[in-house]
């Protein structure tokens, strides 16, 4: 599936970014130790996007990465680190499997923090909308096996069977993505499903999932909800709220921050503090132009989602998510939000 894309001037990688990063975001925000911990892989993420992910009561953040696009697959491979070598064999097989160029429209790469430092690998499918979740785990599944190890304790060959396991039990439909914890005891899978198509409508779980959406103030059809695959979903089930596209991403989060702090799983500060977070810096780059036409960019550092962690009874924990992107505006009004 060939995509066409607009063309920005300098091209630019979160290496680009990090500096005005450190530089913008509060230390309420993000513990300062964590920009010194994860500089090391930096220079290795391909295009100016990166998230972190944090508890909403503790600024240090459990997980970080990079959205992958298709325009970015051919710099992706080019990655050359450690910690980023499960990278090449899966967009590999996106890229020459057949029928999963069309099946999945973008890879999430990301990392656990653990003892501050970058570790136990991530990745994050996302099911074409046009496409069918089965067929294209199946398809990764063929295009990984016997590619070799992922980490010490894990090899491409036991991804694979988990994702045939993952599509032959899962009774389900219709699912948007797909995440796979590399680096995880027994490489386990979570599926993510629009939570008003109600899999497994009869689970205890949908009282507390019910309860979020209604915290949050927002219309059930923009929620989504992630669980274990196969016939039994597991007992604890994330709840993401994802603002992308948002112009007021912290406005919009507000209300749930709020249900978090009555039910003591966020303090009144942490709650002022990230309802309050959006950042929005020009970078001062050198004749920059987009599609050939003069342009302005610039830094935009904002929530992108808060998920909270539910059981069959109570909220047990959240995590909020910020993601630094650029906005590029060219002098005839054209916007493009690298996401």
């Amino acid at each position: 599936m060939s995509v066409t894309r607009a063309r920005v001037n300098p091209v630019l990688t979160v290496g680009d970014l990090w500096p005005h990063l450190v530089n913008l975001t509060s230390s309420e925000v993000i513990a300062p130790e964590t920009w010194q911990s994860l500089a090391p892989l930096v220079p290795a993420l391909p295009g100016p996007v990166v998230l972190f992910e944090r508890p909403v009561n503790d600024s240090r953040p459990g997980e970080w990465g990079f959205p992958l696009p298709r325009w970015q697959r051919v710099t992706a491979l080019a990655i050359d680190h450690p910690h980023a070598s499960h990278v090449t064999p899966l967009v590999r097989a996106w890229m020459d499997h057949p029928g999963l160029d069309a099946l999945c429209d973008l890879q999430m790469h990301t990392w656990d923090i653990v003892d501050g430092r970058s570790a136990t690998p991530c990745v994050f499918l996302r099911v074409d909308p046009r496409g069918d979740w089965k067929s294209m785990v199946r398809g990764y599944a063929a295009a990984l096996r016997n590619q070799g190890p992922v980490t010490s304790d894990l090899t491409w060959s036991d991804v694979a069977d988990r994702l045939e396991e993952t599509a032959a039990t899962t009774p389900i439909r219709d699912v948007s993505s797909i995440g796979i914890y590399l680096g995880r005891p027994n490489c386990p899978v979570r599926l993510t499903v629009h939570a008003s198509l109600r899999p497994h409508s009869d689970h205890p779980a949908w009282a507390q999932v019910d309860e979020v959406v209604a915290a949050a103030k927002w219309n059930p059809e923009r929620v989504i909800v992630a669980f274990a695959p196969g016939a039994d979903p597991g007992d604890t089930w994330h709840v993401p709220l994802l603002v992308d596209r948002c112009p007021r991403p912290a406005a919009a989060l507000a209300p749930l921050l709020a249900a978090l702090v009555d039910r003591g799983l966020a303090t009144t500060n942490d709650a002022s503090v990230l309802a309050a977070f959006d950042v929005r810096c020009p970078l001062p780059l050198t004749l920059p132009t987009l599609d050939g036409v003069p342009a302005t960019a610039i830094l935009w550092v904002a929530p992108e989602r808060i998920k909270v962690v539910v059981d069959s009874t109570s909220w047990r924990s959240a995590k909020f998510d910020f993601l630094a992107r650029v906005i590029w505006r060219s002098m005839t009004g054209r916007v493009l939000v690298d996401h």
